[in-house]
């Protein structure tokens, strides 16, 4: 917990280990001094508890770790509030997760709009990107052209030449 001076008035070991044990037993030490970087966040947070406000939750990332971090107010007899315990969830496998599941889109989208013999677009982008730009022709008021072009017989060249010619 964190009183309003930023001083680390309780803790467990997984906050020790979270910042490498490098706070000493019974000492009091400040978020400031451990964590400059987030005290600010933590500021924010008696602001918000101050004006009754909701506590949000927010993603951090400390030592190579990403963490959600939510925090809660305490608050005495006279209502006013005197510390902020924080939870911290280690969620970077799970943006570990999402990042592969993101690349994995990538790939995904990329086969849904290129053909996969000749590499160039397919008709489905063409769509995607037809409607797209009408859009943006009619909410920005400009005239739009379209010009397409059937060759007969291609399927024969395709078949005689190879798909890559």
């Amino acid at each position: 917990m964190i009183d309003r001076q930023g001083r680390m008035v309780m803790s467990n070991k997984a906050m020790a280990k979270l910042l490498g044990n490098t706070v000493p037993q019974g000492f009091e030490s400040h978020i400031q001094q451990l964590m400059p970087d987030y005290w600010p966040f933590f500021l924010t947070d008696f602001a918000l508890a101050d004006n009754g406000e909701e506590l949000p939750s927010r993603e951090l990332g400390w030592r190579d770790r990403c963490y959600d971090i939510q925090s809660v107010p305490v608050r005495d007899a006279m209502d006013a509030v005197v510390g902020l315990p924080v939870t911290w969830v280690d969620i970077t496998e799970r943006r570990h997760a999402e990042h592969k599941l993101a690349s994995a889109n990538k790939v995904l989208q990329q086969y849904a709009q290129l053909d996969h013999l000749t590499g160039l677009f397919n008709r489905r982008y063409m769509d995607e990107c037809l409607l797209a730009e009408i859009a943006r022709a009619l909410q920005e008021d400009f005239p739009l052209s379209v010009c397409l072009a059937d060759i007969d017989y291609f399927k024969n060249y395709n078949d005689s030449q190879g798909h890559q010619a």
